[in-house]
């Protein structure tokens, strides 16, 4: 089941923000997730992007708004970034999709179940979203795109601000899904560095 009303306010929103050309909701045919994606296309990047423009799929997880938000956004080919030297390199954390990263995702993305060879070779970004520790916090749209948007500009300051945070959580309640995430963020970081 996904919460509906909250869904549209937050499309709403995104486009008052005015960083894309177009906004698509891609419906579904479950009745209880009636929204299989929201796609941003013509979407504006920060200037140190290598592309100033790109497409992002954002896939909508069972549960939305209700127990989960949207965390992850889907691209069509590797994001590259430009450093202040000249250098250009790919983005850290985007990374290729795979099948095997496919398969425990059916059960969380009507997406996914839906046409899952969509996603065969594309290329996802997960964000750390801001949760509590006595539990669920709804994350919206708009606040996603900018919480991407900013990794884009400041990856190298945003993965350690999210290496921070995490390692932070998993000192606090010592949930295994913080350890998995501090893990995931050093091997970023670790691809960064080299």
């Amino acid at each position: 089941m996904q919460d509906s009303v909250s869904l549209r306010n937050e499309v709403l929103a995104l486009r008052q923000l005015g960083i894309c050309g177009t906004i698509k909701v891609q419906m579904s045919s479950e009745p209880w997730n009636p929204v299989r994606a929201v796609i941003l296309d013509n979407t504006s990047l920060p200037q140190n992007a290598a592309a100033s423009r790109i497409r992002m799929h954002i896939p909508i997880p069972n549960l939305y708004a209700f127990a989960r938000s949207a965390s992850v956004i889907m691209l069509d080919d590797e994001l590259q970034v430009v450093e202040a030297n000249g250098v250009t390199r790919p983005l850290p954390g985007c990374e290729r999709i795979t099948d095997s990263l496919l398969a425990p995702q059916r059960d969380n993305f009507v997406a996914v179940r839906e046409d899952e060879l969509a996603y065969r070779g594309k290329f996802y970004f997960f964000i750390t979203l801001d949760w509590q520790t006595d539990g669920f916090v709804h994350v919206g749209l708009p606040k996603l795109v900018q919480q991407f948007l900013r990794f884009v500009e400041a990856p190298a300051e945003m993965l350690q601000r999210d290496m921070n945070r995490c390692e932070g959580m998993w000192g606090k309640t010592k949930n295994p899904w913080w350890e998995r995430r501090v893990t995931a963020l050093r091997h970023q970081i670790s691809r960064f560095e080299d």
